[in-house]
């Protein structure tokens, strides 16, 4: 499977044009576009650090937690047959 990789800056504009190399021979193509891995990471330090978004989510999803340490597990009780 050939494969080409390519960063591309996008300038503001919403159409891109990609010129295939020669000996690209595929008929069918799969376009896959991602944002640049080194944007999405200075976009997220602007935002919010790393800290505070762990804290964030843990805010968030500590209103779904419980105590289990008491709960109790009965195999026979669940298999009884009433």
């Amino acid at each position: 499977m050939e494969a080409i990789r390519k960063k591309i800056k996008r300038n503001g504009s919403d159409t891109i044009t990609f010129k295939l190399p020669e000996n690209f021979k595929a008929e069918n193509l799969e376009l896959i576009i991602l944002p640049d891995d080194e944007e999405v990471i200075s976009k997220a330090e602007n935002e919010e650090s790393a800290e505070q978004y762990k804290q964030r989510m843990k805010n968030f999803y500590d209103k779904f937690s419980f105590d289990i340490k008491n709960l109790r597990f009965d195999r026979d009780e669940l298999n009884e047959r009433r």
